[in-house]
């Protein structure tokens, strides 16, 4: 492959661009291990968090983060949120119905995962996180960034059809002026110090 730069200015850019991709595989590796998935053997990743252990855990309740990841051909990824009354728990696969998110940015796959956890903790203890960020528009402390709906459900797009296997989520960026910096500075902080903010 060095020789390969001195002929071939195409060739040049060709292995430039394998490797940004190789960096960008290699990133996403290392975020979602920070954040706490486990890497499967079919090559997905599996992020689960119980709060059966938590203090403020009231009687009766049993609600567990759950995210699976898949890496697309095109390198992207899609976050599913499986619907757990559906399925055995927690799923090795790609769940067979699922809330999905697609993204370039594997950081949004984060930002799913702390989702999940600040939702599941809230069920189980009536209480929310402090992990999340002020939304500029009316000034409301947001710690479910998925949960855009007005009724404070998940955000479903527009196309999405109540028969579709995977539900198409909104992208927060569409709805929080402050997603994506709080998004970007979160990851930063988790790479910077694993399982920070969880």
């Amino acid at each position: 492959m060095v020789f390969g730069l001195w002929i071939s200015p195409k060739g040049c850019i060709v292995c430039l661009n394998q490797h940004k991709g190789m960096r960008a595989m290699t990133d996403a590796d290392e975020l979602f291990g920070a954040f706490g998935f486990e890497k499967l053997e079919n090559g997905l990743w599996r992020f689960t968090r119980s709060f059966e252990n938590d203090p403020d855990l009231e009687e009766g309740k049993d609600e567990t983060a759950v995210v699976i990841i898949e890496r697309t051909q095109d390198g992207s990824f899609i976050g599913h949120v499986p619907m757990a009354d559906l399925q055995p728990m927690p799923p090795s696969e790609v769940p067979e119905r699922s809330l999905a998110f697609a993204s370039t940015d594997a950081r949004d796959m984060i930002a799913l995962a702390q989702n999940e956890i600040a939702m599941a903790y809230n069920l189980n203890t009536g209480l929310y996180l402090e992990e999340g960020f002020i939304d500029n528009d009316d000034a409301v402390f947001i710690t479910m960034p998925f949960m855009s709906d007005p009724w404070s459900d998940y955000g479903v797009a527009a196309t999405a059809k109540r028969d579709d296997k995977h539900i198409a989520l909104v992208s927060p960026a569409d709805v929080f002026t402050n997603y994506a910096g709080w998004r970007d500075e979160f990851c930063a902080r988790l790479l910077a110090k694993p399982g920070a903010g969880l």
